[in-house]
């Protein structure tokens, strides 16, 4: 009994925050940096919306030919924002012309997992 007790105990934590996170892809895949760093930090990714208790979606406010604003919105199941990264801008270079693409993985490396720790 105590054994099982014991074992309860030790997996029920890790069952509360084994967390599944998706990320909607657009068409020129600026959200690759989120992917890629939710699986550096071994966080679990679905592939489908409703199998997920969170949905990080990326919003870009402006872009131009070479620079770009945006930021990060977390929704949960039943799409209230539960979290909100700051605005970030960025500009692009020669050989990324995707500004908007910078400004993601700057989100995804500065606040993703700050954001994500707050849930």
């Amino acid at each position: 009994m105590k054994k099982v007790l014991l074992f309860i105990l030790l997996a029920l934590p890790a069952s509360c925050w084994a967390q599944k996170y998706y990320v909607p892809l657009s068409e020129d895949r600026i959200e690759q940096p989120l992917i890629d760093r939710l699986l550096e930090t071994k966080h679990q990714i679905v592939f489908k919306e409703d199998s997920a208790d969170y949905i990080i979606r990326s919003m870009i406010t402006y872009q131009a030919l070479s620079s770009a604003k945006g930021y990060i919105v977390i929704t949960d199941k039943s799409g209230q924002i539960v979290a909100k990264s700051k605005e970030y801008g960025s500009l692009g270079s020669s050989w990324n012309t995707s500004p908007g693409s910078a400004v993601i993985k700057k989100i995804a490396n500065k606040n993703l997992l700050k954001i994500i720790s707050s849930l």
